[in-house]
């Protein structure tokens, strides 16, 4: 079977045990690489502590121990000392490194648009292919590693302060990060200043990294905040104010400086002038220089970083040169040089000595003065590389397309800051290096070496650091906790010792327990006070995720923010912050749903505002406007949570001004619930209903189809029924249906109470009203009766509710909570955007009438606002289960057998993981084959799905294929196909049915059966990234080839944050793109070749007429590509069943469909069979001759189905379900062109894939799936509304491509099982 063969999954019918255990052994490795773990753990530390230090031990563990150094490295903000330095970077040369710069896409990641060179058209892109060499013998600079930094920094805050090249270095960090990591963007200012100050948060390691604009680091008037102005004012004594006001939060600084400094300035000590340098001669001022003010400005950042005793690693930035090199800066000509310096060429000029030595003197000062301190002082030498890289500037491409009107005698170019990305990409390379430089002990730890393994005096063999030991006592400290909690008598001793663990259990391990019963109330958050609380509902940029523009107070202008500075603190206990992950964690798995009136709304876009702040999150459906904030659905793959809004303002089902506001009245049905929740009541797990400020308003009430009551309808005779009544009414109808799952679904239903409104009698248009700055006092407003009633009302359902639990076995499963805001609510008048739900100056909107606007809003809260408390207390509701451990009152009733045994189901889920391995093992490996084996067939399957993974080594055909999934048949399968938004994946937008209007979507409904007795399973994303982790995926072909990788995007999408790494530009940006999933290490690209091979004329230029088609040279740009390409999935057949002329070298041997005018007697007529087979064998040939294992998955032919109309036919493709079997014959020239592609495949096998080799074949055979589905094309819906003016005698169809989503995704749910298959 040569050197690799598959392996076979677990077969629970056929467990064989081997010869030398015939007691049942029959361990797989995946099963055998979970259960070892625990014996490794106790192997492992026997080995590091007690066997003696040696090159075979260093040689065996030096993988390991470099893994833990880099996974768990950090900076370790303690005293300063001598710096570990095992490499100088800041010497070196630029080598050659194709593709090392190319990391990342500006674009995405929002970077300076003068910056952004590839964007603006700057046609050289070597200046990306180079990377830093330093001198130093054996002292290589990695890679930038976007984990390896975030893990050094966890928890942490970064500031890079300084110039413009200190922001040049922050957005190369944050595009760095970015692309493997999803970000969120906390905070920016606005318009001309919006790149001056900006703060990211990474939430996946709780990392801020901000961009001060300060270019002397200290306070600067006069030129730094206006160009207009001409000299800076600089004081000297004091740090720049907004990095200053900030400095307390920051764990590690970066401080760049000098340019400007060069320029020159006035500069104060104190009120003083103490001199000036480059200042206009009638100024009179003493001339200092720049070399004296930029020790002080360092100086002075350097003290202020230093106060407070905050750990801190301060890193001082050296210069960064220009290269003008004497051309002005609107030459066109300036740094037009297209490769760096190379050693020798060019000399540092001595004035960019003299400011980095004045960096080097002014850390070591800094160094000696703080000794024994809380602050690291470092170094980030970039001079010399900098100075040897002119190529990787902007140059003229500042400025997008500078030469679209020819070559101008005059055009900007910068020659300072670099291109992104490129050289100042290597600046953060360095600064990763020394974030992660360890100190000896008393200082930094020195990282293991695995060379040289020093044992101590007292014990030859001990070489662990505390993290490896934090790492391997684990089993242990399982243990003695166990028997700590079990067997420990209980008393005041035992609970101070594990107080700490039980409230992180009940922390981390809290859950929606959707059992009956109202549960345990431990505290009462409906009363309180509001208590000053500076920033604490600082938590979230409303603009970043989506909320109503008429909430987002601060973008709107509002100039008050104090309104963010105070929390809930109910009587009695705290209300802890938002924290997002437990949320997540508490409703893991599970569809939340708000349901209700704007308030409802109000909270739900809180929630996902909170949400999203910290874990990514994806649209996954929306109304369209004008109703975009109606119903909308989000999803947060982390946790597998979905959180959904349905507008129903009174939970029951109304026409009328309900859904269109020019009308009148509502007409509101009270025994039958909403319609959209109704129909998806059955998949809700939590459900949040708010409701009555539309019943207050009034409303005619029915009954089935009588009338039976109205409100607030004088002229409606002799049936007033208020709104006591109907609200009771509307709750009831929706609780009883959320009751009648026929399931028996366990849920949560959480009745909110009222929030009322502040207008206070002003009417909606007084500019003074809810004008208020700071929360009522108590006692100094009290609560409209009309509000206590309303709140009442809700309490007095939810008990109702309650109670029909208790008598109904079949809504036992269905837990009753009242979320109680009416009192925290109507104490926030200052909470609410006022005229500032309208944007920036809202009093002009009314031609300056004064005291007059068009409206306010004094119901709704702003976002951030008051309105989080109410998820902050939700969130408590939610994790109410059990009574919390108290550690200061552990239960004291022992069994009878254990005398002191009190862990909770919690604690023994965790605790009991080490015994359950070895129960498990000695199950598995020891028992007789049977029964006991059957019973972990659930096991076992989960273990080979979760671990299978694209295996691509040498071998015949898959020789355990058990499903043939190119036969069956589509069975009816209602939302199979409804998994994600194309338009939120970006698909073609010809592609994107829903967006364009389809009206009928019965052909989401439809799921592929295979005949062979076997289910298809539903695409799993985590599968699929789990089979190929660490993999490079490429579609290459035609436009069916990118139909399906289309399709692939969005499913992935749709459960993992991904990252566009390339596309190119327009009109062929759908002709090639890199996606990346930096979850599981993943790149998906498609690249266009349509027939596999070279191709020119039309298919790149399609208003050339043929396609000349060279059958021996394969594709340039994936051939380009082909060494790094792990699986590759190739289609074609349309284009060369089209024709074209075909050639072999430079001689055209043949052609198909050839024009007249080219003569018979010129060209052979070839067909199209031969081509398709050379075309195949050309790309096969090329992906298997670099010996890299791969698998090629060769795709079948999808049919279009015009059936007789041309493409312009209205009605072609108009079919509204699957064809059923038999009724529809595949075409023969369909079946031959599938045909060829088994040949190919076969043909492949037997030259590449023979059990010696490193390439796998596959066939994905989609022939008959794809011809049994006309209904699942986009037909005249490839254009956007296309009876907007009627029905047109031509009107384009494509009955070709597929819907997304559609039956194409189907195609990918068969390529999982292909990649999962072993053998």
């Amino acid at each position: 079977m040569g050197a690799y063969q598959y392996l076979q999954p677990l077969d629970r019918h056929n467990l064989k045990p081997s010869s030398k255990n015939p007691a049942g052994c029959f361990l797989s490795k995946p099963v055998c690489a979970w259960l070892a773990c625990g014996f490794l753990s106790l192997a492992l530390f026997h080995l590091l502590c007690c066997s003696p230090a040696g090159g075979q031990r260093a040689a065996a563990f030096s993988p390991l121990l470099s893994y833990i150094d880099s996974t768990y490295s950090f900076v370790s903000s303690v005293p300063a000392g001598g710096a570990a330095k095992s490499c100088n970077y800041s010497e070196g040369q630029w080598v050659w490194a194709p593709g090392h710069a190319r990391r990342y896409n500006a674009t995405e990641c929002n970077v300076k648009e003068s910056h952004d060179c590839i964007r603006n058209g700057r046609p050289d892109t070597g200046y990306l292919d180079w990377r830093w060499q330093p001198s130093a013998a054996g002292c290589p600079l990695p890679a930038f590693d976007a984990r390896a930094f975030l893990s050094a920094l966890r928890g942490k805050h970064v500031a890079i302060i300084g110039d413009s090249m200190a922001r040049n270095q922050a957005q190369s960090l944050v595009c760095l990060l970015g692309a493997a990591f999803p970000p969120r963007l906390l905070h920016r200012d606005e318009g001309q200043q919006r790149h001056n100050f900006w703060r990211y948060a990474f939430p996946a390691y709780d990392v801020t990294v901000s961009f001060y604009w300060n270019p002397f680091l200290v306070r600067a008037t006069g030129k730094a905040e206006d160009e207009r102005i001409p000299y800076s004012h600089v004081h000297l004594d004091q740090p720049g104010d907004r990095w200053a006001a900030d400095a307390d939060t920051i764990d590690v600084a970066v401080l760049a400086a000098g340019h400007w400094l060069l320029n020159g300035a006035i500069y104060y000590n104190g009120s003083a002038v103490v001199g000036a340098h480059n200042a206009p001669p009638e100024l009179n001022y003493t001339g200092v220089g720049y070399a004296w003010p930029l020790r002080m400005v360092y100086r002075t950042a350097v003290e202020r970083l230093s106060a407070g005793g905050r750990p801190r690693t301060l890193v001082l930035a050296t210069f960064s040169p220009a290269h003008f090199d004497g051309s002005s800066f609107d030459s066109p000509t300036a740094c037009t040089k297209m490769e760096p310096y190379r050693e020798g060429e060019k000399e540092l000029a001595w004035i960019c000595r003299e400011v980095r030595d004045i960096v080097y003197d002014e850390a070591a000062e800094a160094g000696r003065s703080r000794a024994g301190g809380a602050t690291r002082i470092e170094v980030l030498d970039v001079t010399k590389l900098a100075t040897m890289r002119p190529d990787g500037h902007p140059g003229v491409y500042m400025n997008r397309d500078p030469f679209k009107h020819g070559v101008p005698d005059r055009v900007f170019s910068d020659c300072l800051h670099f291109c992104l990305p490129g050289p100042v990409d290597t600046f953060n390379e360095i600064l990763l290096q020394i974030l992660r430089k360890r100190r000896e002990m008393g200082g930094y730890l020195q990282p293991l070496d695995p060379q040289g393994l020093k044992p101590s005096s007292k014990n030859p063999g001990r070489s662990l650091s505390k993290r490896t030991c934090a790492f391997l006592t684990c089993s242990f400290l399982s243990l003695a906790l166990l028997h700590l909690l079990c067997c420990s008598p209980a008393g005041t001793q035992r609970a101070a010792i594990v107080s700490p663990l039980l409230n992180y259990i009940n922390s981390t391990y809290s859950f929606v327990s959707s059992v009956p019963g109202e549960g345990r109330r431990n505290c009462n958050y409906a009363v309180g006070t509001w208590v000053p609380a500076p920033g604490h509902a600082r938590r979230y940029n409303a603009t970043e995720c989506n909320a109503k523009e008429s909430h987002d107070c601060l973008r709107n202008g509002r100039p008050d923010t104090g309104y963010l500075d105070w929390r809930w603190q109910p009587a009695g206990c705290p209300l802890p912050a938002f924290d997002a992950d437990a949320f997540l964690s508490a409703v893991r798995g599970k569809h939340v749903a708000f349901i209700g009136d704007s308030m409802a709304r109000n909270q739900a876009q809180s929630l996902i505002c909170l949400l999203s702040a910290a874990f990514p999150y994806r649209l996954l459906y929306r109304d369209p406007s004008p109703r975009q904030f109606n119903n909308w659905r989000y999803a947060f793959p982390s946790h597998g949570v979905q959180v959904s809004f349905y507008w129903n303002p009174f939970l029951v089902r109304a026409t009328g001004k309900a859904e269109d506001e020019t009308v009148r009245d509502n007409h509101v049905h009270i025994d039958e619930p909403g319609d959209r929740w109704g129909a998806d009541a059955d998949t809700i797990d939590v459900a949040v209903l708010a409701a009555a400020h539309w019943l207050l308003n009034g409303a005619i009430y029915y009954n089935g189809s009588g009338m039976i009551g109205a409100h607030g309808h004088p002229e409606i005779k002799d049936t007033g029924v208020g709104y006591a009544w109907p609200l009771r009414m509307v709750y009831r109808t929706a609780v009883r249906r959320l009751m009648s799952s026929p399931a028996a679904r366990p849920r949560t239903l959480v009745l909110a109470t009222f929030s009322p409104s502040h207008f206070e009698g002003k009417p909606t248009n007084d500019t003074m009203a809810c004008a208020k700055t700071e929360p009522y006092k108590e006692g100094e407003k009290e609560m409209e009766w009309m509000y206590r009633e309303v709140r009442d009302i809700v309490y007095d359902e939810a008990a109702a509710a309650r109670a029909r639990i208790s008598g109904d076995g079949a809504a036992s499963k269905t837990r009753i909570e009242v979320l109680d805001v009416s009192k925290l609510a109507s104490k926030r008048p200052d909470g609410h955007p006022g005229i500032y739900m309208n944007r920036r100056d809202p009093a002009a909107n009314d031609g300056g009438a004064p005291g007059k606007v068009p409206y306010s809003d004094c119901l709704h809260f702003c976002l951030p606002g008051p309105v989080d408390t109410f998820n902050e207390i939700l969130l408590q509701i939610l994790r109410k289960v059990y009574k919390p451990l108290d550690p200061h009152n552990l239960p004291m009733k022992p069994s009878s057998k254990n005398p002191g045994c009190f862990v909770s189901k919690p604690a023994c889920a965790c605790l009991a993981v080490a015994f359950f391995s070895l129960a498990l093992l000695h199950l598995l490996c020891c028992s007789p084959p049977g029964i006991q084996q059957a019973a972990f067939s659930p096991l076992l399957r989960y273990i080979n799905t979760t671990y299978s993974f694209v295996s691509s080594a040498p071998g015949g055909a898959a020789k355990s294929s058990s499903c043939n999934y190119s036969e069956g048949e589509w069975v009816a399968a209602l939302g199979h196909a409804r998994r994600y938004n194309a338009t939120e994946c970006n698909a073609k937008e010809s592609h994107d049915c829903i967006r364009n209007g389809r009206p009928d979507t019965g052909y989401l409904d439809w799921r592929w059966q295979p005949s062979s007795g076997c289910p298809l399973p539903a695409f799993d994303a985590g599968a699929f990234l789990s089979a190929v982790r660490g993999k490079h995926v490429a579609f290459i072909g035609d436009s069916m080839a990118r139909n399906q990788a289309q399709s692939l995007i969005c499913l992935l999408s749709a459960a993992f944050p991904h990252r566009l790494l390339y596309r190119a530009d327009d009109p062929h940006k759908h002709n090639f793109w890199r996606y990346a999933f930096p979850t599981h290490d993943v790149r998906v690209s498609f690249y266009w070749t349509p027939f596999l091979v070279r191709g020119r004329g039309k298919p790149e230029d399609d208003s050339v007429r043929y396609s000349y088609v060279h059958l021996d040279v394969p594709g340039d740009r994936w051939a380009a590509d082909a060494d790094t390409i792990d699986v590759a999935v190739l289609a074609a057949g349309h284009w060369v069943l089209n024709g074209a002329i075909y050639y072999n070298g430079s001689e055209a041997i043949g052609a198909h469909n050839a024009p007249p005018e080219f003569g018979d007697g010129n060209y052979t007529r070839v067909g199209y069979a031969w081509p398709l087979h050379m075309a195949y064998r050309t790309a096969v040939e090329r992906l298997s001759s670099d010996g890299r294992p791969r698998t090629l998955v060769l795709a079948t032919f999808s049919p279009s189905h015009f059936e007789g109309n041309p493409i312009d036919s209205p009605t072609a493709c108009t079919r509204m379900e699957p064809y059923r079997e038999g009724e529809k014959e595949l075409e023969w020239i369909f079946k031959e062109v599938r045909d060829i592609v088994y040949d190919e495949a076969a043909t492949a096998r037997a030259k590449h894939d023979d059990g010696g080799g490193a390439v796998r074949i596959e066939v994905l055979d989609v022939t008959k799936l794809a011809g049994m589905r006309p209904d699942g094309h986009p037909s005249v819906y490839m254009n956007r509304d296309p009876f907007k003016n009627g029905v047109q005698d031509k009107m384009f169809s494509d009955c070709l491509h597929f819907c997304l989503p559609g039956p194409v995704d189907t195609f990918n749910e068969i390529l999982v099982q292909l990649l999962k298959k072993n053998r």
